[in-house]
């Protein structure tokens, strides 16, 4: 859960109010792609993304989210990209828009975007409510992996990341 503490700015506990779902990895399949989903705090864990890429072979990670403005200023476009570079997937992030109505609200980053696996943002609104509609190109992820092959070069004699499923 994401619990944040900013000293005069935000202090939000999630984890007063929310329980962790089941201990799963999350995926569902289309005619399209496969895809693997995360939401808004597990972006921030890699580990989760590396494997539903590899033990679930998703095209797409997905993550709806709903970054506060400071962290999203700071974070956002880091890790978006970062997870898609990681494991040269489609990123495609969902998030809500900003209410500027009602300022005294929390306030959402926005920015819902689409990313390639070289980490190429394809798609991206700004702040206000949209949708996005961009075909990718699934080709494009074997493409990344037959180029940039670090996806199969890990050291498993130095490190191993293992599920507990």
């Amino acid at each position: 859960m994401f619990d944040i503490n900013i000293p005069g700015g935000v202090t939000f506990f999630e984890s007063n109010f929310v329980k962790a779902g089941p201990a799963q990895l999350s995926t569902f399949t289309t005619q399209y792609a496969t895809f693997g989903l995360g939401i808004c705090y597990d972006l921030r864990f890699p580990e989760y993304a590396h494997l539903l890429a590899r033990e679930k072979a998703v095209d797409v990670l997905a993550y709806p989210a709903n970054f506060s403005l400071r962290t999203g200023e700071l974070h956002w476009d880091l890790l978006t990209r970062s997870r898609a570079v990681d494991c040269q997937t489609f990123i495609a992030m969902c998030s809500s828009g900003r209410n500027t109505d009602h300022p005294e609200v929390f306030q959402s980053w926005a920015h819902s975007r689409i990313i390639s696996p070289w980490g190429k943002i394809e798609a991206e609104t700004g702040i206000d409510q949209a949708i996005i509609y961009h075909d990718i190109e699934l080709a494009e992820i074997a493409d990344c992996r037959q180029q940039l092959m670090y996806s199969k070069q890990k050291r498993n004699d130095i490190y191993e990341l293992q599920t507990k499923l």
